[in-house]
């Protein structure tokens, strides 16, 4: 067994690096078993630190002598435990004093019998942590720092607020996660700085205070940020000529961060962080400030994208309200002139074809023609009379919606070579009429294709109504069809008509699902129940 002599320490100041030297010595197999005769036993780079039943002391110098005080404190219970050898404590982490400063170890109790006495006495494993705790110290912050530009990234991402409240968020967040006093957001459009977001202001002073950070644009930083693309850190703002301070509202700070917002290889903006404390913004972090500036300058790219094709797809639904309101109201002119003026120009005709057979001698031969003439005129008439009625169902007006789509199935009933079930609700009676119209249309557009394309033999029409949203479902056992080739390679009535539906329920927030197969195809149209009491 190698053994030596150890150094006293005898004072109760920090433990000299000496003393520390000799306990944690280079030992490639080392497991140090100190015991009461001062003798080291090397073995697992770990020390043994002998302690007599009731006292703790290692060389003379008590234990708590060797502890930061703060972790004295702390720990006061757990080293009280120790002088119980039948109830140890679990292990401990705690600082023990060094000159060099804190030095973490990790302190594991064990009972062992003493050769002198049968009495258990306490051996006390002392490991030091310090390098572990460094290394666990900095994956964590690195693991912060991902997590920190993953939820930047993820405030790019959501669809219902404007850039403004994204670089809001953004803004705030980083301000929380980096400790830093205050932040400032600057849009760059037309060449022209604008204030987009701020953050650690007092809410009741933002108007005040963006008309004082707009001061900030002709300062040297920023503009140095502007013209190089590259960010710049003020350690000190006391020692560096290109901050200038504002008065009354950098008061308080001390160190600043300048960072140019990035995306598509151009800047579209500048962020500023401010700390009051000195020298917290260095050069050594910059390249990770640059990062968050990079991943803010993504979000608030793809937020801005999903806000203008959110916007477009709104102008795009408002158009097609319009075009469709606008076609509704040509299909009851239309509808009105076919019923009024041309049904009553038919009436006339219709009398007068009556005359003229009047007149005529029974058996004239042009009883005949007349005959056949008023036959066809019978057959134009009705004829225009379901054009009429179908450009402008009268029962959705007076009767409602399930009754207008009972009464189309019925119509086509008549003269398709399939039959149509019908299950309507009569939950929908107060829907407003542009909705109303939509799903006529929806049911009348499909029962066309379905008489033009299917080749079915049945159709079922369900008409189910909530509390939030009505439903119409339309199955029909025809052949089907490819219904994403078809959208995607032609443009003719069909295509026409299901884009056409899906229009009109994206107007009302809703949507048209269309599924098919070689055994038939189901379409269903969904749509939000109006809220009647806004």
């Amino acid at each position: 067994m190698d053994g030596r002599q150890l150094p006293n320490q005898m004072d109760e100041g920090p433990v000299s690096a000496g003393f520390f030297h000799a306990l944690f010595e280079d030992a490639p197999l080392g497991k140090l078993v100190l015991d009461l005769g001062l003798h080291i036993v090397k073995g697992n780079g770990q020390i043994a630190i002998l302690l007599k039943r009731k006292k703790t002391e290692i060389l003379g110098l008590p234990l708590t002598a060797l502890i930061e005080p703060d972790d004295l404190q702390t720990h006061a219970a757990w080293l009280e435990s120790l002088r119980d050898p039948e109830s140890l404590p679990e292990p401990a982490s705690l600082r023990l004093r060094h000159e060099a400063g804190p030095l973490w170890c990790l302190l594991r109790p064990a009972r062992i019998v003493s050769q002198e006495s049968d009495a258990p006495v306490i051996l006390l494993i002392v490991e030091d942590i310090s390098q572990s705790r460094d290394e666990s110290r900095q994956w964590q912050q690195e693991r912060r720092h991902l997590q920190l530009l993953n939820e930047l990234l993820l405030k790019g991402l959501v669809q219902d607020i404007r850039p403004a409240e994204t670089a809001q968020e953004a803004l705030s967040l980083i301000i929380n996660n980096l400790s830093v006093l205050r932040g400032e957001m600057f849009i760059l459009r037309q060449q022209k700085l604008s204030v987009l977001a701020l953050a650690g202001y007092v809410e009741s002073d933002l108007t005040k205070r963006q008309t004082q950070v707009e001061q900030r644009f002709q300062q040297a930083a920023v503009q140095h940020v502007l013209e190089s693309g590259k960010g710049l850190t003020v350690p000190d703002v006391n020692c560096q000529d290109y901050w200038l301070p504002i008065p009354d509202l950098d008061d308080e700070i001390c160190s600043v961060a300048m960072l140019p917002l990035m995306a598509n290889k151009r800047i579209i903006g500048v962020m500023s962080l401010l700390s009051d404390e000195a020298n917290y913004f260095t050069e050594e972090r910059l390249p990770w400030l640059t990062a968050v500036a990079a991943t803010v300058a993504t979000s608030l790219n793809n937020a801005n994208l999903i806000f203008q094709i959110r916007r477009g797809r709104e102008r795009l639904q408002q158009l097609t309200g319009r075009i469709v309101r606008a076609q509704e109201e040509e299909r009851r002119r239309v509808s009105r002139a076919l019923h009024d003026e041309t049904g009553q120009a038919m009436i006339t005709l219709q009398l007068c074809l009556d005359g003229i057979r009047s007149e005529l001698a029974d058996e004239n031969p042009l009883q005949e023609k007349l005959a056949e003439a008023n036959r066809l005129l019978v057959e134009t008439s009705a004829m225009l009379g379901r054009m009429a009625h179908s450009l402008c169902p009268p029962e959705l007006a007076s009767l409602g919606l399930n009754a207008a789509l009972e009464s189309l199935c019925e119509e086509y009933a008549r003269h398709v070579p399939y039959a149509i079930s019908y299950i309507g609700s009569s939950q929908v009676e107060d829907l407003p009429e542009d909705l109303g119209i939509s799903f006529y249309r929806c049911l009348q557009e499909s029962l066309t294709n379905i008489t033009k394309h299917s080749q079915a033999t049945q159709v079922q029409v369900t008409l189910r109504a909530s509390e939030d949203e009505i439903i119409l479902t339309i199955t029909d056992n025809g052949h089907g069809f490819p219904l994403v080739q078809l959208l995607e390679e032609e443009v003719n009535s069909v295509t026409l008509g299901i884009l056409g539906m899906k229009e009109r329920f994206e107007s009302h927030k809703g949507h048209v699902d269309i599924q098919s197969s070689p055994d038939g195809t189901t379409l269903v149209a969904q749509a939000p129940r109006p809220n009647t009491d806004a």
